[in-house]
């Protein structure tokens, strides 16, 4: 949306919305129950003013915002493992599904049962950003000069592990040279692993920067520019 209010002031509006969601086979998986999920949802938010102030003085001003928000999980992640007949102790709906079983020698991925090693949840992460830009024509010479900052935001985390992982057929458990099948049927597992503790984390930085440079023009057919340019990152925190 372009607003012109006037001679010397003109607004610009910006938005986008994108939302998808669907199953994939990422993994070749044949149940689809065990296909990736995966969700995103993106926004972009621009607005920009430019003010006229006189034949010699400009000033652009933006502010922008933008937005993602990607979660992937296995489709039976809201299904608990009781379901399947499978107690793991595990009860944060997030960590939902059946674990991830390996049975040698069909251990190499994706030869297993189960969906991948999801859930994995990106954002919301987030920018907002401010620049402001004056420029100066004086003669020959248009300088220009301003700054910006912006903020970054990430939020989420890599759940792999948290339905749990038990592989059979990896020392012979059933009894001597009892493959993985048969230790599999016969439900003595090798070993099995579990997510402890919560990965989720939320981080933020900022960055600002300054800068000035001039566009000289010696003559009709030749110009000079050069400049200055400044930028500061600030250390990654946790929120």
């Amino acid at each position: 949306m372009d607003f012109h209010a006037n001679d010397k002031n003109v607004l610009t509006t910006m938005y986008f919305f994108g939302n998808n969601s669907g199953l994939v086979s990422d993994a070749s998986q044949l149940q689809p129950q065990w296909q990736t999920r995966i969700h995103t949802r993106a926004q972009v938010a621009g607005e920009n003013w430019t003010w006229i102030a006189s034949p010699h003085w400009v000033n652009e001003a933006r502010f922008g915002y933008n937005r993602l928000y990607q979660p992937t999980s296995a489709a039976d992640n809201g299904t608990a493992a009781s379901s399947y007949g499978v107690n793991t102790g595990v009860t944060n709906p997030l960590y939902g599904g059946l674990p991830r079983i390996n049975i040698a020698p069909f251990y190499i991925f994706p030869q297993e049962l189960g969906g991948f090693n999801w859930p994995k949840v990106q954002g919301p992460d987030t920018r907002f950003q401010l620049v402001d830009h004056i420029s100066w024509t004086h003669g020959s010479h248009t300088i220009e000069f301003g700054g910006e900052g912006h903020r970054d935001g990430f939020s989420g985390g890599a759940y792999g592990g948290s339905r749990g992982r038990i592989k059979f057929g990896f020392g012979n458990d059933a009894f001597p040279g009892a493959t993985g099948i048969e230790d599999f049927f016969a439900g003595v597992p090798t070993s099995g692993s579990l997510l402890v503790g919560d990965p989720t984390r939320s981080i933020h930085n900022w960055g600002v920067a300054a800068f000035i440079q001039d566009d000289w023009r010696i003559a009709p057919r030749f110009t000079l520019n050069f400049g200055l340019r400044y930028e500061l990152n600030t250390v990654i925190k946790e929120s």
